[in-house]
């Protein structure tokens, strides 16, 4: 599973617990205590309580969190993400200029379909197994 597809909460924790390792390898804590500044991991937990915090009081914002879970769960299970559905503005534009030729062949040939609709779906088509019937009866009645 992608990071950018887990909740922010979520992505928080995790980011902090690779920070912490990160730090325990390196020597991280020792070095920010001499310099009297709090480690990164520990800014990590205050910026989740924090964030949980502001959850907690603004229910839009626990809503709006629920509604991507949900979408992001769909999304999952027809084998996307959000960032490759939700494209950036610009980057349609730039597709669309770059195949604005074939988008307007396109656009002209199903025009042209859409007029011969009218064709395929004739009335006197509907009519053929009556015309049909009395064709039969035709040779029927010339032969006596």
């Amino acid at each position: 599973m992608a990071m950018g597809s887990l909740p922010t909460a979520t992505r928080i924790a995790v980011l902090g617990k690779r920070v912490a390792a990160c730090e325990e390898r390196l020597g991280g804590p020792a070095l920010a205590s001499a310099v009297l500044e709090p480690s990164l991991c520990s800014q990590l937990d205050d910026l989740t309580s924090k964030v949980d915090d502001a959850c907690g009081q603004d229910k839009s914002l626990a809503e709006y969190q629920g509604q991507m879970k949900v979408l992001r769960e769909w999304l999952q299970q027809e084998h996307a993400q959000d960032s490759h559905v939700l494209l950036h503005r610009d980057a349609k534009q730039i597709y669309v200029v770059q195949h604005a030729e074939f988008l307007d062949e396109f656009s002209q040939s199903v025009r042209k379909l859409q007029e011969l609709e009218s064709c395929i779906e004739s009335p006197t088509l509907d009519e053929l197994p009556n015309h049909s019937a009395r064709l039969q009866r035709l040779p029927a009645s010339s032969i006596s």
